[in-house]
């Protein structure tokens, strides 16, 4: 996880960047790469570059950043890992490129150098960027496909500053004004929606686009590789003949992912629960998975509450089974009322926009770091790959057994307001509306998983309210 930050006169009007807010970007992001700062300025003043680095690849000076390309055309700034950087290595090489180093850093800069933005659709990895060509005045800002590694921009009339956490913006007195969608959309789903943030100031760049300031331009967020893109041009899945060849092709695909996502210079470990994910990911790191020998260094992280202790709900116990299943070593972290109240400054003052969750992923994220731990695969996204919560059988139940209701539902709202301010007095509002939802599957995603209910918003933030929910709908 490493930090980048950086500020460019765009405009012919411009002034020389200011360096001290760059230096104040940078430190405000020093969390995230506690192994090396360095930045860059052009000769002209128009350009600054920080970067502060986890070392994960290549663990040398060769691998600090910024860096500048063989031929000096290019600079780079890059957060992210690229795991299939030793065969991009390969071909680039066999296309005349010469490497001084072994980072993926290096093989992403001389790769974009030598083939632009196509080049971005053959990185199988995370990584949010930015290119600059000092002799052309151009700069490209590009963010991975899924959106996994996070950037964050703000343009005015002369300069675009860009950043990985929006706190950097705050910390550079460039975030001044709340966002009212960003409020909104917190309030409605328990996290900011993209592309907005907390700050009116500064946008969220979409997952798989790219940003260009070029020619006294800055130009909007572009495509280059979307999951929609994917998803239309991929070759039809091969049809299981069985339960049995299915689960077989998910094991495949499980194993083969975190086998390149243990692709590092570091140790990786493990943050284990006891669920059936995090059970797959244990046996595939270990190599059992995949019938190879087994990774003794393989390290698992499992945490655990006192308030559940000797409950069901308790995952240590079962942690510890699969972990000596599949033999990774079990490292487990209880947490109690004491640890929670002393570090809940902590999580607030490194949470750069507000969450309802992330607190187990801080405290955890914190056992690794005191194992010595930099690098750990989490499973995030796999509930969501493989329906694992209950609301992807909940929401379809809903909608089946209510849409018999669907005739009723211009009478929905008139009833939700009638009994709803009797109802939130008992039990969850949400339960006003189901008239009002009934048969829809938007409804239905709105009621299982709304932290506040669109009414309650308006009520909450009044006028604005209503206007960044309107904003909202067309997400």
């Amino acid at each position: 996880m490493c930090g980048i930050a950086g500020s460019i006169a765009w405009a012919a009007a411009a002034r020389p960047v200011d360096t001290r807010r760059l230096r104040a970007m940078s430190e405000r992001l020093s969390h995230r790469g506690p192994d090396g700062a360095g930045e860059w300025f052009s000769a002209d003043g128009t350009t600054a570059l920080g970067h502060r680095r986890l070392a994960i690849i290549d663990l040398s000076d060769a691998g600090a950043q910024p860096m500048q390309s063989a031929s000096g055309r290019h600079v780079i700034v890059f957060n992210g890992e690229i795991y299939n950087h030793r065969e991009l290595r390969r071909a680039l090489e066999a296309d005349g490129i010469r490497f001084r180093s072994s980072s993926d850093t290096e093989v992403l800069l001389e790769g974009l150098e030598r083939h632009g933005v196509p080049f971005l659709s053959r990185l199988r990895g995370m990584f949010a960027l930015a290119l600059h060509e000092p002799a052309q005045r151009r700069t490209l800002l590009a963010r991975d496909t899924f959106g996994i590694k996070p950037l964050y921009w703000s343009v005015d009339a002369t300069h675009l500053h860009f950043a990985s956490q929006v706190q950097a913006f705050v910390a550079a007195g460039i975030a001044r004004t709340p966002c009212a969608e960003g409020r909104a959309g917190f309030l409605l789903w328990g996290s900011v929606p993209e592309p907005w943030t907390c700050w009116r100031e500064v946008n969220a760049l979409p997952a798989g686009h790219v940003l260009r300031i070029e020619g006294g331009q800055v130009f909007a967020p572009e495509p280059f590789l979307t999951v929609h893109s994917i998803l239309a041009h991929a070759s039809p899945a091969r049809a299981a003949k069985s339960r049995a060849d299915a689960l077989e092709q998910v094991a495949e695909a499980i194993t083969d992912s975190v086998g390149v996502h243990q692709v590092a210079d570091v140790p990786v470990a493990l943050f284990l629960s006891a669920g059936l994910d995090s059970a797959m990911l244990a046996f595939a790191a270990s190599g059992d998975a995949s019938g190879t020998s087994g990774a003794a260094t393989c390290r698992s992280i499992t945490l655990s509450f006192d308030e559940l202790e000797g409950t069901p709900a308790d995952e240590a116990p079962l942690a510890r089974e699969i972990a000596a299943a599949a033999g990774v070593e079990f490292n487990p972290r209880r947490i109690g009322r004491n640890d929670f109240l002393a570090s809940a400054h902590l999580f607030h003052a490194e949470m750069d926009q507000p969450t309802i969750d992330g607190i187990n992923s801080w405290f955890v994220s914190q056992s690794a770091r005191q194992l010595g731990m930099k690098v750990a695969l989490s499973g995030l996204g796999g509930d969501e790959l493989l329906a694992s919560y209950p609301s992807f059988r909940q929401i379809p139940t809903y909608v089946r057994r209510t849409r018999w209701a669907q005739p009723l539902r211009p009478l929905g709202r008139l009833a939700r307001r009638a009994i709803g301010p009797w109802l939130g007095q008992v039990t969850s509002p949400k339960y006003a509306a189901l008239l009002e939802h009934a048969g829809d599957w938007a409804g239905g995603y709105l009621l299982r998983r709304a932290l506040f209910m669109p009414w309650e918003i308006e009520r909450m933030m009044g006028a604005e309210g209503g206007r960044a929910l309107d904003a909202l709908d067309t997400l």
